[in-house]
């Protein structure tokens, strides 16, 4: 909200009542925004799309995540391979783990160098389902998805989050499932 010059809920309640909204810079009068009634706001869009990632993997290792980054560095330099997609990564206590996902390919190879690391402990694999839409952070849609999951017996066990998608890590034999449930937000 830029400079905090007006409060969110204002905001709201004047697009509630259809009252526009001019905003214009202090210094400069030409700087200026309208906000009127047919300009849908972020917390009123909806899910655009719905998508899957089927093969996610979650690789928990038993040194730090920097001592882990490190290792991995040298081993994708060492044998010329590409990075993963990294969907997430975290140290907890000194341990790390990761979330990694790529073609079926360079995954398979990208474990296999992942493996023949000293401090590697184990894998578990998923599916990430992913709604993409406006306003995911600024309005329910997190909660709302997350109930009508959990609802139909959906277990998640992670959501990955940007400003434009929400992703639930899932059990890869619920994958369909879940999709046709996020579906039915479009």
């Amino acid at each position: 909200w830029g400079a905090k010059i007006l409060h969110f809920r204002a905001v709201s309640l004047a697009q509630k009542l259809n009252i526009p909204i001019y905003i214009q810079h202090f210094e400069n009068p030409e700087i200026s925004t309208y906000i009127h009634g047919d300009v849908k706001m972020l917390e009123t869009q909806r899910v655009l799309t719905v998508s899957a990632l089927n093969h996610v993997v979650k690789i928990q290792f038993k040194h730090s995540l920097n001592h882990v980054m490190n290792e991995l560095a040298d081993v994708f330099k060492n044998n010329s391979t590409p990075w993963p997609q990294l969907l997430d990564c975290e140290d907890l206590n000194g341990k790390s783990v990761l979330y990694i996902t790529s073609s079926d390919e360079s995954l398979s190879f990208a474990l296999g160098l992942m493996k023949s690391l000293s401090s590697f402990e184990r894998t578990e694999e998923y599916s990430v389902v992913t709604a993409t839409c406006f306003g995911s952070v600024s309005s329910d849609l997190c909660s709302s998805l997350s109930k009508k999951l959990s609802e139909n017996g959906v277990k998640f066990y992670k959501i990955f989050s940007t400003t434009q998608s929400l992703g639930f890590l899932v059990e890869t034999r619920e994958k369909d499932t879940a999709q046709n449930i996020l579906h039915s937000f479009v």
